[in-house]
């Protein structure tokens, strides 16, 4: 059976005798609870990648997710809880007579079309193979000893080209023994790519995007592109080959940048518009760190946010057109918000999430929308003022998702649902969490009007009930 978690509603038998439960919104998920802790100080995951089979990865500094050891990469179930068919060999930086840096963490993940994961960061070791900044995994965890490439300054940004090609920005300025700045494109065995031209960056690289019709993006904190002719600042959109696209700029006269400019993430919406976060000021104070850009580089003068009071560095976007925005801030279009805010599609505030406008008490670092599932990833404590350790969850059910009421009566509870909203199969628990074990109702369950209504009795201590989606084929 092909399931989906909808909504979530909790039920207490010492309530009054009616109680009808609506769920709108988003909510923090109450039984995603991954734990993430390190003892290299602070914990943090930087990156979520999805994966095809529902599970994803994390990439980050931690030493252990879950009590089990997972050194700065590991894999999860879709419940949040560790996958153990995924393990990595330890990943570290060592420094001779001081011993294992703090600042080991894997920064990027890329997935590639058979399956292995490429990963880079701040590392010089994989268990007891040298493997700098940046190394490949098979689909079990264990190292491609093939993919050998030698760097001299951590991988940021990653991104996957045809024929298995790779290419990866961030801080070197050495690839293979050759002169490449901050940029450079690989061959699927971990060769520099020699069909791509060897543009380079004067600053650091922090992000990479494709774009199916144009090639690729390169973001970062630079103020001009070396081994080019055509000369760009923070953004540049390239070629297939490598050479810079001279349709698209950004087009900022007149511009305000703040001391240090600089783009941490960029997303492309399906209209080719972009989404830029970072560090700036475009256009004056209406464009502070967050802005869209239209196909050509132009600002979107139909997205209007007033910005953050800080940086933006993750981004999400939303089938509605909504954007999820994570960082480091306290203001958001000049109303409280921790870290964490959706902006609507013309760049006003979403007054509705985070719930009770809290978001988290550390710096987000990364954003994910999978559905109806938003997750959030960083290095924080507590998310909407529940405890969360750097990994938090959100269910929002989608347009005409259906809404579960519960009416008590007698010494029963009433639980139903639209009956025109699709196949069904209510679930419930006495606890939330990992532990929690959900099992199929068994009262009984007819359609009355238009809702299909189950008979469940009244116990002592608290029920959580939720639907989930029942595939036709079983």
């Amino acid at each position: 059976m092909t399931t989906s978690l909808m909504l979530l509603i909790g039920l207490l038998g010492g309530l009054g005798p009616s109680f009808p439960t609506v769920v709108l919104g988003a909510s923090l998920d109450e039984t995603f609870l991954p734990r993430i802790t390190s003892d290299l100080g602070p914990a943090i995951v930087y990156k979520i990648v999805p994966t095809q089979d529902g599970k994803f990865l994390i990439g980050g500094h931690f030493t252990e997710v879950n009590g089990q050891p997972r050194r700065h990469l590991a894999r999860l179930n879709a419940d949040g809880s560790l996958d153990l068919g995924f393990q990595t060999p330890p990943i570290g930086f060592f420094v001779p007579f001081s011993g294992e840096s703090e600042e080991t963490a894997v920064h990027a993940i890329v997935v590639q079309d058979d399956g292995r994961i490429v990963v880079g960061g701040f590392f010089n070791y994989v268990d007891d193979t040298e493997r700098r900044f940046l190394a490949r995994f098979f689909p079990d965890g264990q190292l491609d000893v093939v993919f050998d490439v030698r760097l001299d300054g951590r991988v940021l940004a990653l991104v996957k080209r045809p024929a298995s090609k790779l290419l990866i920005g961030g801080e070197f300025t050495l690839v293979n023994f050759a002169s490449r700045s901050r940029l450079a494109g690989l061959d699927e065995d971990g060769s520099l790519d020699e069909s791509f031209w060897p543009v380079g960056t004067s600053y650091t690289v922090f992000d990479l995007g494709g774009d199916p019709d144009h090639g690729v993006r390169v973001a970062g904190g630079f103020s001009e592109l070396l081994g080019s002719e055509v000369q760009r600042s923070l953004l540049v959109r390239l070629h297939a080959d490598g050479t810079v696209d001279a349709n698209f700029q950004l087009k900022t006269e007149p511009i305000q940048f703040t001391l240090s400019p600089v783009i941490y993430e960029t997303l492309r919406q399906p209209d080719g518009k972009v989404l830029v976060g970072g560090n700036f000021l475009i256009f004056g104070p209406d464009r502070l760190s967050i802005a869209r850009l239209e196909p050509d580089g132009s600002p979107d003068v139909s997205f209007q946010p007033q910005g953050v009071n800080g940086a933006v560095h993750g981004l999400a976007l939303q089938d509605d057109g909504k954007v999820l925005i994570g960082g480091r801030f306290t203001l958001v279009n000049g109303v409280p918000r921790e870290n964490l805010a959706r902006l609507g599609p013309d760049g006003s505030l979403d007054p509705d999430f985070p719930p009770a406008a809290l978001g988290a008490d550390g710096i987000v670092e990364d954003v994910v929308v999978l559905g109806e599932q938003i997750l959030v990833a960083g290095r924080f404590g507590s998310v909407a003022g529940s405890p969360r350790t750097c990994l938090a969850r959100f269910i929002e059910p989608r347009p005409g998702a259906p809404i579960l009421a519960a009416v008590r009566q007698d010494k029963q509870i009433l639980i139903s649902w639209p009956a025109a909203s699709g196949p069904w199969v209510l679930e419930w628990t006495d606890r939330l969490g990992q532990d929690a074990t959900w099992s199929p109702s068994v009262g009984p369950a007819e359609t009355i009007g238009d809702r299909v209504v189950v008979s469940e009795p009244l116990t002592g201590g608290a029920r959580f009930y939720r639907l989930r989606a029942r595939s036709p084929v079983q």
